[in-house]
C-alpha cells in the first residue's frame, strides 16, 4: 500500500474540499491511502473518523493573509515558520514519513507542502484553483512567488486552461504546469 500526504485547508462547505472528498472516496478501493492533513478540526476530520480514514487536524501556514490587512498579514508572516516546524514535528511522532510516496497540497494557499517537500526532499504536487494570490487580491506572505511555487513543488495542477495561462503570465514555467 502507498499512503500520500494531502493536505486540504477548508472544512467540507468548499468545492476544494468537495474535490478531495471525491478523490479519497476514489482512491478507497486503489493502491494509495490517503493521510488527510487539515489546517482546522472540521467536518472533513470527522468523515474521515467515520470512515477510517487516518487524518489530523494542525495548524500550519499559508502563503497568503487572506485578506486580514496589514496587521494580518506581519502576524502570518512572523508565524509562517515557527508554524509549519512545529506542524512537521508533530506529524513526524506520528507518521512513517519513509512510507510517504508523494504529497498533495489541495490549493494554492497553502504552504506546509512546499515546507515539507524542502525538509523531507519527497515529490509534492501543488493543485492551484483559484486565481486570488496571482490577481494580487491578498498580497503573498512571500516574495516571488511563481518562483517559490516552482522550485517547493514537482508539480503544479491548475483546474483550467484559464488558470494556467494567467500563471504563466505571472511568471511560472509552462513546463511545470499541467
Amino acid at each position: 500500500m502507498k499512503s500520500f500526504l494531502y493536505l486540504i485547508e477548508a472544512d467540507l462547505s468548499s468545492g476544494a474540499s468537495k474535490c478531495a472528498l471525491e478523490l479519497i472516496n476514489h482512491l478507497t478501493n486503489t493502491d494509495y491511502k490517503p493521510i488527510v492533513v487539515t489546517q482546522h478540526k472540521s467536518d472533513f476530520n470527522d468523515y474521515c473518523d467515520k470512515n477510517g480514514i487516518e487524518n489530523y487536524s494542525i495548524h500550519y501556514a499559508r502563503i497568503c493573509s487572506m485578506g486580514m490587512g496589514l496587521f494580518g498579514w506581519l502576524i502570518a508572516f512572523f508565524d509562517r515558520p515557527f508554524l509549519n516546524f512545529f506542524a512537521l514535528k508533530y506529524l513526524e511522532k506520528r507518521i512513517d514519513f519513509n512510507k510517504i510516496s508523494f504529497i498533495h497540497s489541495n490549493g494554492s494557499s497553502i504552504d506546509f507542502g512546499a515546507y515539507i517537500y524542502r525538509e523531507k526532499r519527497i515529490s509534492h504536487i501543488w493543485h492551484v484553483r483559484d486565481f486570488y494570490l496571482f490577481n494580487k487580491k491578498w498580497p503573498p506572505l512571500v516574495k516571488k512567488l511563481p518562483q517559490y511555487m516552482e522550485k517547493n513543488s514537482t508539480l503544479i495542477i491548475t483546474v483550467s486552461n484559464a488558470l494556467r495561462e494567467c500563471m504563466i503570465q505571472q511568471g511560472f514555467s509552462p513546463e511545470k504546469i499541467k
